[in-house]
């Protein structure tokens, strides 16, 4: 046998692997079973870690609905779980963004992703119409706020023009016009993205935030820690 069949040969029983064990976790998935009545319907050597089913995922797109309410699903049974529960991310249509949530190993919906990174990928989740999330920032998600626009000041030959906002206000780009940003919000938006406060045990917090605590998507050694707009995870 020469390299290209011996390749062609590896590729198809690793093909053959990948369609039998989805469709064991699709059965696994529609009914609870114990770990040991999955090992015997296993047509292949069970796996037991399913992080290999979390890979099994990239195969799975044409299931993917980012219209769906996340669902954290059902725990699965003894032993079942153990790798496969966790954070997991869904798309959040009002924020268009992607949001972490604990998955609780079984179940769930199209609206799951094992990363941040494909979530964020999945070419039919709609790409947020403000990519910068400026009225976030600005307005903190509020709706229908008035947008002020920046005042113009014309420039002379010795100065540049120059943007003014009212008192309280700075002028952030927009797209095709500027608009005044309220520094208040500002400084909230930062503070629950990019420039968490410490943890009261003085160690840093998570780089990633959730919508809420009640996501779940911390770990055990984790206390997940609400703040206006969004929540992080503290180490406990």
């Amino acid at each position: 046998m020469n390299l290209i069949n011996k390749f062609i040969f590896s590729f198809q029983n690793v093909l053959i692997k990948i369609i039998l064990i989805s469709l064991l976790l699709i059965n696994i998935n529609s009914i609870n079973i114990t770990l040991e009545e999955a090992k015997q319907k296993s047509p292949i050597p069970f796996i037991e870690s399913f992080c290999d089913s979390d890979r099994l995922e990239f195969y799975n797109f044409d299931r993917r609905d980012c219209r769906e309410h996340y669902d954290k699903g059902y725990d699965c049974g003894e032993g079942l779980e153990i790798n496969n529960s966790g954070m997991k991310w869904y798309y959040d249509n009002k924020l268009e963004m992607c949001m972490p949530f604990g998955y609780k190993g079984c179940g769930g919906n199209g609206n799951k992703f094992i990363s941040k990174d494909i979530c964020g990928k999945y070419d039919k989740c709609p790409p947020p119409a403000d990519t910068a999330y400026i009225n976030l920032e600005c307005d903190l998600g509020k709706e229908n706020v008035e947008s002020i626009l920046c005042e113009s000041i014309p420039g002379t030959r010795r100065h540049y023009p120059i943007s003014v906002c009212p008192s309280g206000y700075e002028c952030k780009d927009y797209y095709f016009f500027d608009r005044c940003c309220n520094i208040t919000n500002q400084q909230i938006y930062w503070k629950n993205t990019s420039n968490k406060p410490k943890c009261k045990n003085g160690k840093n917090p998570s780089e990633y935030y959730g919508k809420s605590c009640e996501d779940e998507f911390c770990s055990q050694e984790e206390e997940c820690i609400q703040l206006e707009i969004f929540a992080h995870c503290c180490p406990k």
